[in-house]
């Protein structure tokens, strides 16, 4: 039977820096499609990081035990949970030890049935030409991650990524997160008819039109390299494309802040993660709670998003629980009768009163990148993915990566059991090899200028001085700082 309490860990993780975040609501259907993507400048400037109330963890959730063991316990290797023994290891189990009989050298022996890949992207089987039953880990087709470089490949897109942000908060209640084995991820509403809109972006290169993103991954550390170098994290968005091409995933790898500054907009999202990983240590205490009698405890968001855990009855009515989410349809209700709007894309006038842009300039912060065809990085390792993998990095503070960190490897379901597959703090599958010579293509501004810029000058290539501006290191490294 499982444990009845939360297992021990190290260290806690690095404080929450933004406030709270506002309460889960629905939004209201509006009425026309969105018709204009937002660009955005290839840079953003971050801001600072200062320091505030550290996140619960498993730690610091008030303990379920009544008296200590009567032996003493074997202390932690790590800072993170050992969830080595904790699974059952038939069936779709995999870890990151290239030791072990479940690590990446074995992937191919993992049933794609059992897997939380298969799983989700099963909801996309009529659209993927690719077998999602059967375990491409050891195939002849191009696995990924690879170490992307210039390989002289040629770059056929011939505009950037236009974006669109979509009508979605990141605390909606449509907005479903999940902490999985070897990711964070946000699951992003499907689109039921013209509005409201999904998050999307028009692709060049024979992807048609615009198409909707159906997940946001963030991965810890990072699996791709550019030119051999490393980077602390990866931030992924993934396209599905309905008319069979596969799925298009828009890359940012992460880098620490020179000033260790933080990203707002990627807190946002970090914030509800943490909102999640307490709800379900929760979940875990209360289990033990009742076999002993004791009243349950409830959460409710305290100071800086994080929740303060309380042993009394939550009487609240769901008004009472969502005043923002009465706050944003009353003015979502002012704007329509007024017909002024606080939102960016002045063409979609139907647009729900604020939403999050998963392609913020703190998170996509470039116009071009290196591209080639390759796989998922875990199994069933199917090939139906065109990564782009952005020339220049997100940055993030070391708070947030090590928040980030105890959220996917510290993480417990509600029966106490751990959850991550990592190997000491490492979830990233081995660099794979390239199955073609000039496999990896690199898009710069000799290839396509910005939308601004055509729009303003009617240059469509740069110019050498211009190339020199904006990849200042001639394109021979991983990134621009």
């Amino acid at each position: 039977s499982p444990a009845s309490d939360p297992p021990t860990k190290g260290p806690s993780a690095s404080p929450v820096s933004d406030p709270p975040t506002a309460s889960p609501m629905s939004h209201p259907p509006t009425k026309g499609p969105s018709t204009s993507p937002v660009s955005h400048p290839p840079t953003a400037s971050p801001v600072s990081d200062p320091p505030t109330a550290a996140p619960v963890t498993s730690e610091s959730i008030v303990s379920t035990r009544t008296s200590p063991t009567s032996s003493p316990t074997k202390g932690p290797t790590s800072e993170f949970i050992d969830n080595s023994e904790s699974n059952d290891p038939k069936g779709g189990y995999f870890n990151y030890d290239i030791n072990s009989d479940f690590g990446p050298r074995k992937w191919h022996k993992v049933k794609p049935q059992k897997t939380e890949e298969y799983n989700y992207w099963k909801e996309f089987k009529d659209v993927i030409k690719e077998d999602l039953d059967k375990n491409y880990c050891d195939s002849s087709a191009q696995q990924s991650p690879i170490n992307v470089f210039d390989a002289g490949g040629t770059c056929l897109e011939y505009h950037q990524i236009r974006d669109r942000p979509g009508d979605f908060l990141e605390d909606d209640t449509e907005v479903e997160k999940v902490i999985g084995q070897n990711k964070l991820r946000v699951i992003w509403p499907r689109r039921l008819g013209d509005e409201p809109d999904p998050p999307g972006a028009d692709i060049p290169k024979g992807w048609g039109h615009i198409i909707d993103a159906i997940n946001t991954d963030i991965v810890i550390p990072a699996e791709h390299t550019i030119n051999g170098r490393q980077f602390v994290g990866e931030y992924r968005i993934f396209h599905m494309h309905d008319g069979g091409k596969g799925a298009a995933v828009i890359t940012s790898l992460m880098e620490i802040h020179p000033l260790n500054r933080r990203n707002s907009h990627l807190q946002k999202l970090i914030n509800e993660f943490q909102l999640k990983f307490e709800e379900d240590m929760l979940k875990c205490q209360n289990k033990g709670r009742r076999k002993r009698g004791l009243r349950a405890l409830v959460s409710s968001k305290g100071q800086n998003g994080v929740s303060s855990l309380r042993g009394k009855d939550n009487r609240l009515s769901s008004k009472e629980k969502f005043p923002s989410y009465r706050r944003r349809r009353a003015q979502h209700e002012r704007d329509l009768e007024r017909k002024t709007f606080l939102h960016d894309d002045p063409s979609d006038p139907y647009t729900s009163y604020g939403r999050y842009d998963p392609y913020d300039p703190e998170l996509i912060t470039s116009l071009w990148f290196y591209g080639y065809e390759g796989s998922l990085t875990e199994p069933p390792c199917t090939p139906f993915l065109s990564w782009r993998i952005m020339d220049k990095p997100m940055y993030v503070s070391t708070g947030q990566l090590k928040q980030m960190k105890n959220l996917i490897f510290n993480h417990v379901d509600e029966n106490c059991q751990p959850t991550s597959n990592h190997y000491k703090g490492n979830t990233a599958r081995p660099i794979q090899k390239q199955k073609q010579e000039n496999e990896v293509y690199r898009c710069t501004c000799k290839d396509f200028t910005s939308d601004k810029m055509r729009a303003q000058s009617g240059v469509y290539q740069c110019s050498n001085d211009q190339y020199k501006l904006q990849h200042p290191e001639g394109g021979s490294t991983a990134f621009v700082p």
